[in-house]
């Protein structure tokens, strides 16, 4: 993964949101040292502030090692261990409940501010989303659509935070993966589950494109709650 030139205006969280995304995705690894502020400036065709003001950012979370050999990746702060979770089915409520109060806030938003380019975003997110058999591109390509209701929301540090802790956002995933791996849960059990998903997000996406923000907000509400008590079921099986 490359670092692509940030074109519009831009913010500090926006160098945050391209060097996390290429950790997330593989590009960069604990104890991997960054390129210099010039180079990411240079790369990132932004000012040394907004460079400087990410890296600040970053060190805070504990994301980063700043020193006179350089800035290191690290191991970031935020872990499930380093919050205490100690049981799943705390660790899905507490998922749940966290995403709940980020989504649900973040589909009004983007149901009153979103523009053709976001609902364009939402729309290639959905496609083929019931056809995908692949459980890592199933998983990959519903944490998309999600994303893009946040971004869509246009609150800066909204999407900063959530592109933040995404990794904790949806690690009800691998509960999924799990199930299904170990045969708890059927083939045709995980079909259905995803056609109703895939009818939620419609509902979902229907309320961000007719910019009615309490129909958007209601559809991201009960689709939480569905895949909560849902999934809170099938781990009872275990």
């Amino acid at each position: 993964m490359r670092l692509k030139p940030i074109t519009h205006n831009t913010l500090s969280y926006e160098v945050v949101e391209q060097v996390m995304g290429m950790i997330q995705a593989g590009g960069l690894k604990v104890g991997d040292k960054l390129p210099s502020e010039r180079l990411l400036s240079e790369q990132l065709k932004v000012g040394r502030s907004s460079v400087r003001e990410a890296m600040k950012t970053m060190q805070g979370l504990g994301l980063i090692n700043r020193s006179t050999s350089g800035t290191i990746i690290c191991e970031p702060e935020i872990t499930p261990e380093k919050l205490g979770i100690s049981s799943r089915h705390t660790e899905i409520s507490e998922v749940i409940e966290t995403r709940s109060l980020i989504e649900i806030q973040a589909a009004g938003l983007a149901a009153e501010r979103a523009k053709p380019e976001d609902i364009a975003k939402l729309e290639k997110a959905l496609e083929g989303f019931d056809l995908i058999e692949d459980l890592e591109t199933y998983s990959s390509r519903d944490k998309a659509f999600h994303k893009a209701i946040v971004d869509a929301s246009h609150n800066s540090i909204l999407t900063c935070v959530y592109q933040l802790i995404s990794v904790l956002l949806f690690k009800t995933h691998n509960y999924h993966s799990l199930l299904f791996q170990n045969h708890i849960v059927s083939e045709e059990e995980t079909m259905t589950s995803r056609n109703i998903t895939m009818e939620e997000h419609k509902k979902i996406l229907e309320g961000i494109r007719s910019h009615d923000a309490q129909s958007a907000s209601e559809a991201v509400k009960n689709h939480l709650n569905r895949v909560a008590e849902s999934l809170l079921e099938k781990m009872e099986r275990t």
